[in-house]
């Protein structure tokens, strides 16, 4: 029958062997002295043929599962490698997986199996982690490889991140290999629209769009975007029909329900533009209040009624769309709206109001913007500068908030709020975010790598780390064994040696106890070793947490510059240039001191973390350990040779023939227990060799995207400055129109509002005159 030993039972195995076979406690140092315990230690010896045999049983059993299993993988380690890698892509881990997989494709042939699928769900590990560059490399080697396995889901890929990342270049080369390809999936048709309608190449886009239609989870957005396309070939009758046919029933998806209101917000501007006003409002009409795109139909339902000259309608439009909290840029063109449409009705009045409202919201702002232009004569240079090493954006210094009735919106949002930008931004941060995982990755290779290069390059693989300490359990069974055995024969032949035997006996009894007094301090259970490797992490934790404490100060110096930034923003706080500046200086060298500490912290941390590995694991036995163990083994048997020289001496033949049994038993097992560890070693030296070859083929990739990465990070950043500094200027243009829209109109009101009263006075006088008239012709007749 299989004995089945447990880790726990293991565990236990060597500290309480010699009670349950021999009745005796391990004996301590000085053992080897002549004493009251040679008795029991003589009848335990009569159980040491079945410690024998337990640990040949439990040695063959640990060869069986961790072992041979070992050596078969050697022979099918890229198999083992690919399954790992799925493993590891399945459970998220797309760091884990990416490095797997690229080893695979490093040292795979390409007619290993897993050669085609590897290169794919390494480029998709890739992309879920932001590394759009590295994951178009993989992606284009996949596609290269020709038609086969992923091949199509590769041009997919590829499609996916010239959309994602705005980069169309080779796209039309993905359109003919997807063409010449199988009948594609409706998910990849809608992507084909989406990427050709960002190319302006609307009636192909139409086609894939509705291609994509046809199938239910696409059927309302697919028709959608084919009818957008429409609308952008001119093709306004057709667009229409398409629109119609949105809105026959309201869906029961969310997703579609935004999709049926936004082909009636459609159809309201599709009728307005084609002058059918009062089809516009029923259109209109039908926009739910709590759809994201209420405002916009407000706004527009309000021109829409100007356009019918129905002014006391839009009028009531434009102060539902007040209440409603719109943007800021909805927000002034309401009020000027609400200006225009009182100026019409001539409540000049209301009119002056509406217009001094903007006026006070924005001309501040205006002013400040204006400011601000004087003051960087290179805004391009300014804005480039705000797009930093790790390619995140700086809020800008001296920009004014904007406030409305509702809300006020900080210079970081209403800058970055433009679409284009937010897009540049999110590119930019990709590119930054890539960077941080490369160099984390880098430090995490270094970490590997001094591990393998410690004395403890089995704990990189726990399976083998967990097997050699297991064995090595068993191993500190048999020196137990053995220590039993030298006592039983000291205990009854070392009293009675004389001349050279003597002399040799006493030297070598120094040497044993001091070999076992170091043969004590070390580990001998797998828990022990645990033990241990639980106190290392422990001293390390203390190192970290005192490197924690410097972060939580980066922190709260951080919070209190955020808190300082947002007080002088939301308070109008007003300083003079010489002040601004000084606090401007000083919030600058607050920046870079937390920088440099960042830095510091982060270098710290890697140097901490490849100490750690470079020391070794106290979790498994050293080679230094080994070698004491290894020692420790022979001088017993040593001992127990000199002894039995002596056999003549011995007074208690039992013992003597139990002794010479175990004698000849013993080296086999410790044998099998070296084959086991040579073995063991070849195996973690290949793998460890494996993985230095990964780690060479990793820090290869890492240097080659990185270099590419500084390229498009160059772009990026030189991008991300310019659209930010149009973003500025647009919003400097947008205010100046603002105001001179409210200047003009207030001077505009206060003339009509003159001219009113003018001409009233004029009516009046002309009354008075004409009565005076009348009256002196009624004076003139009494006369």
């Amino acid at each position: 029958m299989r004995v089945r030993v447990s880790r726990k039972g293991l565990g236990l195995a060597s500290a309480v062997v010699a009670i349950a076979l021999f009745g005796v406690s391990p004996t301590p140092q000085g053992s080897f002295e002549v004493g009251a315990a040679a008795h029991a230690q003589s009848k335990g010896l009569s159980k040491g043929t079945k410690t024998i045999e337990v640990a040949n049983k439990r040695l063959t059993e640990l060869e069986d599962r961790y072992l041979k299993p070992e050596l078969v993988n050697a022979e099918f380690s890229l198999e083992t490698r690919f399954n790992d890698a799925r493993v590891a892509y399945e459970l998220a881990q797309y760091d884990r997986s990416s490095y797997l997989f690229l080893d695979i494709i490093s040292r795979a042939p390409p007619s290993f199996p897993g050669y085609r699928s590897a290169h794919y769900f390494l480029a998709d590990s890739l992309i879920k982690q932001r590394n759009f560059i590295g994951a178009r490399t993989y992606l284009r080697e996949l596609v290269a490889l020709g038609p086969g396995e992923y091949y199509q889901e590769g041009l997919a890929k590829l499609l996916e991140l010239a959309y994602q990342t705005n980069n169309y270049e080779g796209v039309s080369d993905i359109y003919s290999k997807l063409d010449m390809g199988r009948e594609e999936s409706a998910a990849l048709s809608y992507l084909r629209g989406k990427t050709l309608y960002q190319q302006a190449s609307y009636d192909a886009a139409q086609g894939f769009f509705l291609k994509a239609a046809a199938t239910p989870e696409f059927s309302y957005k697919g028709r959608y975007f084919a009818a957008v396309a429409l609308v952008a070939q001119g093709k306004l009758e057709e667009a229409t029909k398409l629109f119609l046919k949105l809105t026959e029933k309201i869906p029961l998806e969310l997703e579609d329900v935004r999709i049926y209101y936004l082909a009636y917000l459609s159809l309201g501007r599709l009728a307005y533009e084609q002058g059918n006003y009062q089809e516009a409002l029923q259109y209109y009409s039908r926009l739910d209040r709590d759809d994201p795109n209420f405002i916009k139909a407000m706004y527009e339902t309000a021109w829409t009624n100007i356009q019918l000259e129905k002014w006391e309608q839009a009028g009531r439009m434009i102060d539902i769309l007040l209440q409603a909290e719109p943007d800021p840029n909805t927000y002034a063109n309401a009020l000027l709206l609400k200006a225009d449409l009182s100026m019409r009705t001539k409540d000049y009045e209301a009119a002056l109001g509406a217009y001094e409202t903007v006026l006070e919201r924005y001309d501040p702002v205006k002013q400040e913007l204006d400011r601000f232009a004087l003051a960087h004569q290179d805004l391009r240079g300014f804005f480039q500068d705000l797009v930093r090493d790790d390619l995140t954006m700086a809020t800008p210094e001296g920009l004014p908030s904007i406030r409305t009735d509702f809300k006020v919106i900080s210079p970081q949002e209403w800058l970055t709020g433009e679409a284009r930008l937010q897009r540049t931004t999110r590119m930019v941060d990709d590119v930054g975010i890539t960077r941080v995982n490369l160099l984390s990755a880098v430090d995490d290779l270094d970490q590997i790598d001094a591990r393998l290069n410690s004395g403890a390059a089995v704990k990189s693989f726990p399976k083998l780390a967990e097997g050699v300490a297991l064995v090595t359990e068993v191993e500190s069974e048999l020196i137990t064994l053995q220590q039993l055995l030298v006592n039983a024969l000291a205990a009854d032949i070392s009293p009675r040696l004389s001349g050279a035997d003597r002399t040799q006996w006493d030297g070598m009894r120094v040497k044993l106890d001091t070999l076992q007094q170091r043969y004590e301090a070390i580990p001998k259970t797998a828990d022990s070793l645990e033990g241990r490797e639980a106190q290392v992490a422990i001293d390390f934790r203390r190192l970290r947490e005192q490197l924690n404490e410097v972060g939580y100060s980066i922190d709260q110096m951080r919070a209190e510059l955020s808190a300082i930034d947002t007080y002088l923003q939301m308070q109008d706080v007003t300083l003079s240039g010489e002040e601004l500046a000084k606090v401007n200086s000083l919030r600058e060298e607050v920046r870079a001191t937390i920088g440099e500490l960042e830095g510091e912290q982060m270098r710290l941390r890697a140097e901490i973390a490849r100490a750690r590995e470079s020391i070794g694991s106290g979790g498994v036995v050293t080679g230094s350990e080994r070698k004491l163990r290894q020692l420790y083994v022979k001088q017993l048997a040593e001992a127990s040779s000199l002894l039995l020289r002596n056999r003549s001496l011995a007074r208690d033949a039992g013992q003597l023939s139990q002794a010479e049994r175990l004698r000849e038993q013993l080296p086999g097992v410790h044998g099998r227990i070296a084959r086991f560890y040579e073995q063991m070693d070849n195996v973690v030296e290949g793998k460890a060799t494996g993985a230095r070859a990964t780690i060479a083929n990793l820090r290869k990739m890492l240097d080659d995207q990185l270099a590419e990465l500084d390229a498009v990070a160059l772009d990026s950043r030189g991008v991300a400055a310019d659209i930010a500094m149009q973003t500025f200027l647009s919003k400097q243009r947008e205010f100046d129109g603002l105001i001179e829209r409210a200047d003009v109109g207030k001077i505009d009101a206060m003339f009509q509002r003159k001219e009113n009263s003018t001409n009233t006075i004029n009516d009046l006088f002309k009354q008075r005159t004409d009565e005076l008239r009348a009256l002196q012709e009624a004076f003139e007749e009494v006369r």
